[in-house]
């Protein structure tokens, strides 16, 4: 949401005017106070006077975006398209030491020698060719979101020391953040001027958002307008009053209201914006926005399937690859989504349905992704690794069903999920145990007959290359090497030796068919282990 230009025109001269004097200008405020959008604002004003140097805006849980491994990187190249002349310096930096793009120097010297250095060596000469162009600005915002505290102490500490070092450099870093403790004891020093969105009250900002908003849905809504025909305004000023009120001076509570009360009506949920309004009143802040807005919209077919994945993926996936990964029709994502529309930001129905058709006319179908099924085996099996303390229930016996559902499935992916090894990254050492309740052999050993009779009829030529030792439940340990790349077969051999681990020891102990065990299991150096032990 883009904050509204009075907003920003509260800071901007003072922004301005610090940028003169200051290099280091940090712009702090609670969640949803508009920070980005000022950020944005500040970018896009240096851009059209060709004084942006960079931006970057972290985002917690977006892959790199979340973290300081492509951050200088990323500043290097914009620093090319914005002074071509630091191209030269930048490659013959890169050619001297390759370490600088694959981040095996320090984020400092990444600065230094990708950034800095390059624009110092230029900026020079273009000075004095445009003697009256000010400071170049690099925009950082939502630093607090980077999940990597000690390369954002490294940034801060760097640059600080840098403009000690060079005070006379044209070089200005505008930081937007909220305030956390290992941003705030960095920040806040006589070097860096501080400027305070929570001293300043947005209520006259969220109140022209709001009328500027409604008056634009009246303008399209054909219903709103009947009833503005027959009742007059809408909403009315003491509506306004009041939603300003409700919403506690916060940009992204009154932006989610908003679109709670103006989306379209569905059969399940046929109220008009003007019966929402009142509704919405109600609200307990964003909770219960989300929780009605949920609940309205569980009964579409694949709601959990889709919403899980949206809330689960570490990088965000278009509305064309969320339907090929669970493998459903994109129609049906669309069909979830546009009933999410007041907690789920979806791309207008012009984008995504031009992506959509260039999706079927110009691509071929992917054949490189998962099964659905598929998907989730090998997801709950490198859960076992990475977190198996946090089930509640036997993620083994789910981890086997998923696994006989894919291999069942008539999905042509399924061989190539089977046959070739994908990437996924294990932990440098981590080890646990799995305490599994008296039923699970007997229900494991069950998915895994399924999934053992579906690989046998569909995919016999795997199993001509398969090397399997026929008293496999006699091997104590069961290990998979260089298991950071594991092929579904790997995954079917490890359930297959749960399996037959378990039946050999009970005839050779002649124990209980349903004495409960231990799965004790570690990852260690790009390998897994798994080992076996009876609980007496």
């Amino acid at each position: 949401m883009r904050i509204c230009t009075q907003e920003a025109s509260l800071f901007l001269p003072a922004i301005y005017t610090t940028l003169k004097t200051s290099h280091i200008y940090w712009l702090h405020g609670f969640a949803g106070c508009g920070k980005s959008s000022i950020s944005l604002e500040v970018a896009k004003i240096f851009a059209q006077s060709g004084r942006l140097l960079a931006s970057y805006f972290f985002f917690r849980g977006a892959g790199d975006r979340g973290t300081m491994e492509r951050f200088a990187v990323t500043l290097a190249s914009q620093l090319v398209a914005a002074i071509p002349a630091t191209a030269p310096l930048i490659e013959a930096a890169v050619r001297e030491a390759p370490g600088l793009v694959t981040g095996d120097v320090s984020l400092a010297t990444q600065l230094d020698l990708l950034v800095l250095s390059p624009f110092q060596a230029v900026i020079e000469g273009i000075r004095e060719e445009n003697p009256a162009k000010g400071p170049f600005l690099i925009v950082i915002d939502g630093l607090d979101e980077c999940e990597d505290k000690l390369g954002v102490k490294e940034f801060i500490d760097h640059m600080l020391a840098f403009f000690k070092k060079y005070p006379a450099v044209p070089l200005r870093v505008f930081i937007a953040s909220r305030v956390e403790q290992h941003i705030r004891t960095r920040l806040e020093v006589d070097e860096v001027r501080l400027g305070n969105l929570n001293s300043h009250w947005p209520g006259k900002d969220i109140e022209k958002f709001l009328q500027e908003s409604f008056r634009a849905v009246v303008k399209r809504d054909r219903v709103i307008q009947a009833y503005v025909q027959t009742h007059g305004e809408w909403p009315t000023s003491r509506d306004m009053s009041m939603l300003i009120e409700h919403v506690q001076e916060s940009f992204v509570l009154a932006s989610t209201n908003f679109k709670y009360i103006i989306q379209t009506a569905t059969e399940e949920d046929p109220k008009t914006p003007m019966e929402r309004l009142p509704l919405a009143l109600q609200m307990n802040g964003l909770d219960t926005v989300y929780a009605q807005t949920l609940t309205h919209s569980q009964h579409i077919p694949h709601f959990h399937n889709i919403i899980s994945t949206i809330a689960l993926l570490v990088k965000p996936l278009p509305i064309s690859g969320i339907a090929d990964l669970l493998g459903i029709e994109t129609f049906e994502v669309v069909h979830v989504l546009l009933n999410l529309q007041a907690i789920i930001h979806v791309p207008d129905a012009c984008d995504f349905t031009d992506g959509i058709e260039q999706l079927k006319a110009g691509q071929p179908p992917r054949t490189d992704r998962f099964p659905y099924h598929a998907f989730l085996c090998s997801g709950l099996f490198y859960s076992l690794f990475w977190a198996a303390e946090i089930w509640d229930d036997d993620p083994l016996t789910e981890c086997a069903k998923q696994l006989a559902l894919a291999l069942e499935c008539p999905d042509h992916r399924t061989e190539l999920w089977l046959k070739q090894e994908f990437i996924y990254g294990l932990p440098d050492y981590n080890e646990g145990t799995l305490e599994l309740t008296e039923h699970t052999p007997q229900t494991v050993q069950h998915y895994m007959q399924r999934a053992s009779t579906a690989i046998h009829a569909k995919f016999p030529e795997i199993l001509q290359h398969r090397v399997q030792s026929p008293s496999i439940g006699a091997q104590e340990e069961y290990v998979i090497q260089n298991s950071d790349s594991m092929s579904g077969m790997h995954i079917f051999n490890w359930l297959e030796w749960v399996t037959a681990r378990t039946q050999f020891k009970r005839e050779e102990r002649k124990i209980a068919s349903r004495l409960p065990l231990t799965l004790y299991f570690y990852a260690s150096e790009g390998s897994v282990f798994g080992k076996l032990i009876f609980t007496f």
